[in-house]
């Protein structure tokens, strides 16, 4: 996936705002974290990291039957605010089996409740 942005100039501005956080979402990965991670300590800024997924609850009855039905999954965005967190979301990205969804034009894992309430 491409970014309007590289991580330098994203942590960078952050400093220029003024910020004393940043929250960074890889899709379905967790690959940048150890880079903003780095960054962020160099500029003094906390970092929370976080994944964006494919989800989708096959049986939610709000869905079925609704205009949201159509759409093949939701991105969900989770974010990793502790150290305990952070191991578990990782723990969940590096689970292999999920089924496979197709999302611009590349494939992820996707997720559902099974996965959210590990």
């Amino acid at each position: 996936a491409l970014s309007a942005s590289t991580l330098e100039s994203f942590v960078d501005r952050a400093v220029e705002l003024g910020r004393t956080h940043i929250a960074s979402t890889d899709v379905s990965y967790l690959s940048a974290t150890l880079r903003v991670r780095s960054l962020c300590k160099q500029k003094g800024l906390k970092f929370i990291p976080g994944v964006e997924v494919l989800f989708k609850d096959p049986s939610d009855p709000v869905l079925d039957g609704s205009d949201a039905s159509r759409a093949a999954y939701f991105k969900l965005s989770l974010y990793a605010p502790t150290q305990e967190t952070y191991q578990r979301l990782s723990a969940l990205v590096s689970k292999t089996g999920r089924p496979k969804a197709l999302w611009m034009g590349e494939e992820y894992g996707a997720w559902d409740w099974r996965d959210i309430e590990e």
